[in-house]
């Protein structure tokens, strides 16, 4: 999933977290240039991939602002 906030955007996507042998769900955020300001964890361990995928949509748009440095504010 992919969002623009003002000149940023947010993408999600996975990670392995190999010392708990599972994955997460993560935001990216990129800045005005293209680079990655900042990496989220929006999912626990132990998370179906649908349960993961519908964590991160609803913390996505919860998204109100994001500041400079990529730290976003919810609602």
């Amino acid at each position: 999933m992919e969002r623009r906030i003002g000149e940023f955007e947010v993408v999600t996507s996975y990670l392995v977290d190999v010392p708990n042998k599972c994955m997460r769900g993560v935001l990216m955020v990129y800045g005005p240039d293209g680079a990655l300001l900042r990496t989220i964890p929006a999912t626990g361990p132990s998370m179906s991939k649908s349960d993961m995928e519908e964590r991160m949509r609803r913390t996505v748009e919860s998204i109100e602002h994001i500041a400079p440095d990529g730290t976003p504010t919810y609602r």
